[in-house]
């Protein structure tokens, strides 16, 4: 019976053991994002491209990624579309063991896109053990209406006429004994 015992811990210990550690992996990877939130400014014309730095670290020997995956995120209908970057460097460095620090993705933003809050975007690398995954948002917000240097100019020179003559108005009733 105390061998049974033993024997019985002893397989315990190894389910715990190897249940213990499959949890704590996960995917094999630690994934996080510089900032998955950023509030951009809207272009006037043409197109911008956002980075999203970040690091993915591997947690578990010997990973081999099998995927690179972006989806977009959306404000109603509209998506911002985006691409992954340095997906190259990302694999060498995955299955090296080593840490990689840069540009996880890009999106791009246009002058026609609506100003919002975008949501529901995800970047997932996959490895054999399975996927991490980081959810983003983007709060776009429209450029700010700052007035034209000669608009500027003539509100500053139409201050100055108005103060001219409020001060010969107020000189010329000290004269007459107003």
């Amino acid at each position: 019976m105390q061998r049974f015992l033993r024997s019985m811990g002893f397989t315990a210990t190894v389910l715990g053991l190897l249940i213990g550690s499959a949890g704590s992996a996960g995917a094999g990877i630690t994934l996080t994002l510089e900032d998955p939130n950023p509030t951009v400014v809207r272009p006037s014309v043409g197109t911008t491209t956002i980075d999203f730095p970040g690091m993915i670290t591997p947690t578990a020997p010997s990973l081999t990624p099998t995927a690179l995956l972006l989806e977009n995120s959306y404000l109603g209908s509209t998506p911002l579309v985006g691409g992954t970057l340095n997906a190259a460097t990302i694999d060498d460095d995955i299955a090296a063991g080593k840490t990689f620090t840069g540009p996880l993705f890009e999106v791009n933003i246009t002058s026609t896109d609506p100003p919002g809050l975008y949501t529901g975007g995800t970047y997932t690398v996959v490895t054999e053990i399975g996927p991490a995954t980081q959810p983003y948002t983007v709060n776009l917000v429209g450029p700010s209406a700052v007035p034209e240097p000669s608009t500027l100019t003539l509100w500053v020179a139409a201050g100055g006429i108005i103060a001219g003559v409020a001060y010969g108005c107020s000189r010329r009733r000290r004269k007459q004994g107003w």
